[in-house]
């Protein structure tokens, strides 16, 4: 019995190995970056109720760390994921540290930039709302802020952040 569950036991860590070798870091990143996108996302849609409140400290950490994750990295995906994140309304320390990350990108993230759709973006920000109030509709309560960045703001914000990009700051500074 023993050498049964022994030799179940390594058949499973090498299938599970062989799949982690499959996987491409790409999709490795993939996952992070949506994960990490979730988190930025989640943490603005507190509701400001009193159930919102109990939460606000963990979801608002996450998202500081999905940005942190997401800037920390200089790949193409990273770099264009960071540049997207314009569709949500960042305020507060997100939205300190997110115009403090694009200048520390400099020109790795320009062409980024430049390539926003700001139409595009916005609905996809909507639907991404939407979905989340879809699934977790008591984040709304309490509140009825837009969560999005309209596309006149977005249009404004990339070429504000390309003019900026000489500019470097420490997200200390606030």
């Amino acid at each position: 019995m023993k050498s049964m569950l022994f030799i179940l036991l390594f058949i499973t860590t090498q299938i599970v190995s062989a799949n982690e070798r499959l996987t491409s870091p790409q999709d490795r990143e993939s996952r992070e970056i949506q994960m990490a996108e979730s988190a930025v996302l989640l943490s603005i849609m507190i509701p400001t109720n009193e159930e919102g409140r109990l939460y606000l400290d963990n979801t608002a950490s996450a998202g500081e760390l999905g940005l942190a994750l997401i800037a920390a990295k200089n790949s193409k995906a990273s770099l264009n994921s960071l540049a997207k994140l314009l569709r949500y309304r960042l305020d507060g320390s997100l939205a300190e540290d997110y115009h403090c990350f694009i200048p520390k990108k400099g020109k790795r993230v320009i062409k980024y930039l430049k390539q926003i759709n700001p139409t595009k973006l916005e609905t996809q920000c909507l639907g991404e709302v939407n979905k989340l109030l879809t699934l977790h509709p008591s984040l709304l309560s309490g509140q009825s802020i837009i969560k999005c960045t309209p596309e006149v703001e977005i249009k404004r914000q990339v070429k504000e952040l390309i003019g900026s990009l000489d500019i470097q700051c420490n997200s200390e500074d606030f």
